[in-house]
C-alpha cells in the first residue's frame, strides 16, 4: 500500500511537514477571510475569533472550585485578542496521525520510492471531524507544535512559517494584500507572535478534548501519542511564551495577564516533567513511511 500514516508519537519528517503546510495553505487560501460569509460554509456555526473553542467556558463554569482562576481570565484575554483575527476554514486537528503520505510521483514504485528525497512527499488530509473556521494560523501552529519533534520545531519553524505564507500568498491575492496592509514589513515577526499565542490555544483545546473524552485509545490515540503531545505542547509554551512580552501584546490593561501567563508557563513546566518525547525523531524519512 503506497499511502501510509505517520504515528503521532514518532512525528512527521521535515519533508512531510512541508507537504502538509502547503496543503494547509491551499485549504486556507480557498476559504479565506471573511470565511464567515463564505456561501459554502453555512454548516460551521462558530465563525469568529475563538468561538469554536469557547466550550472551555462551560468547563470552568461547571466546577469553578477545580479550575484555577487564571484559566478563565486568560481565555477572556485571548478571546479579545483574536476577536477580529483573519479567519479561514481549517482542518483543526491537523497532525500526522490524521494524514496519509506517499512519495511524490512514485506511488507504487518501491525502488523509486526508496531513492526519493526529503521533499518528495504527497499528502492527503483525512479525519475531518474537527473541521472549523479558526484563526488562519491554527493548522500551521497545531502541526508544527505537536506533529513533529521538539528539536525539529526549534530548528525548522522559521522556514515552515515562511513556506506557509509564501504558499498562502500564491493561492490567494486577497490574503496577501490584507496581511501586508495590517503587518507591513513586520509580517513575519507579527505572525510568529500570533502563532505563539495560538500554542496557548492548543492548551485550551486540549483541555476541552480531555474533558469530553475526545482523546485516547477509543479515538485511536496511543499512550505514546498522548505522552508526546503533552511533552511537545508543554515545551513549546515554555520555549515561546515570555509573559512580559505577550502580556503587552494581549493588551489586557493591567499586570494580571502577565501573572496569569506565568501561571500557564508553570503549568507547562509540570507537563514537561510529567511526560517525555520518544527517542525516535521524525527527521528520519526512511522510517517515516
Amino acid at each position: 500500500e503506497p499511502w501510509a500514516t505517520v504515528p503521532d508519537w514518532k512525528g512527521a519528517s521535515s519533508g512531510q511537514v512541508k507537504a502538509l503546510v502547503r496543503a494547509q495553505a491551499a485549504l486556507h487560501g480557498t476559504y479565506w477571510c471573511p470565511a464567515e460569509n463564505h456561501p459554502n460554509l453555512s454548516f460551521c456555526r462558530s465563525r469568529k475569533g475563538l468561538s469554536w473553542i469557547e466550550a472551555i467556558k462551560m468547563l470552568y463554569s461547571k466546577d469553578e472550585t477545580k479550575t484555577p482562576k487564571w484559566v478563565p481570565r486568560l481565555f477572556d484575554a485571548f478571546e479579545k485578542h483574536f476577536a477580529n483575527a483573519f479567519m479561514s476554514l481549517s482542518h483543526a486537528d491537523c497532525r500526522p496521525g490524521n494524514m496519509l503520505y506517499a512519495k511524490t510521483a512514485v506511488v507504487g514504485d518501491t525502488a523509486a520510492k526508496a531513492k526519493a528525497g526529503d521533499d518528495d512527499w504527497e499528502v492527503i488530509m483525512t479525519d475531518w471531524e474537527a473541521l472549523s473556521i479558526t484563526p488562519f494560523l491554527w493548522d500551521l501552529t497545531y502541526l508544527t507544535t505537536i506533529g513533529q519533534s521538539v528539536d525539529e520545531r526549534r530548528i525548522r519553524f522559521d522556514d515552515q512559517i515562511k513556506t506557509y505564507i509564501d504558499s498562502l500568498f500564491a493561492w490567494n491575492a486577497d490574503a496577501k494584500r490584507q496581511l501586508l496592509e495590517v503587518h507591513g514589513d513586520k509580517l513575519m515577526e507579527n505572525l510568529t507572535n500570533e502563532s505563539a499565542l495560538l500554542v496557548v490555544c492548543i492548551w485550551f483545546f486540549g483541555a476541552i478534548l480531555a474533558a469530553i473524552g475526545g482523546v485516547g485509545e477509543v479515538q485511536g490515540n496511543t499512550e505514546d501519542d498522548c505522552n508526546a503531545w503533552s511533552y511537545r505542547l508543554g515545551t513549546a509554551i515554555v520555549d515561546l511564551i515570555d509573559p512580559e512580552k505577550f502580556g503587552a501584546i494581549l493588551k489586557a490593561g493591567d499586570a494580571q495577564v502577565v501573572k496569569d501567563l506565568k501561571s500557564l508557563v508553570e503549568n507547562a513546566e509540570g507537563m514537561v516533567k510529567a511526560s517525555s518525547e520518544p527517542k525516535i525523531s521524525g527527521s528520519d524519512d526512511k522510517k517515516n513511511v
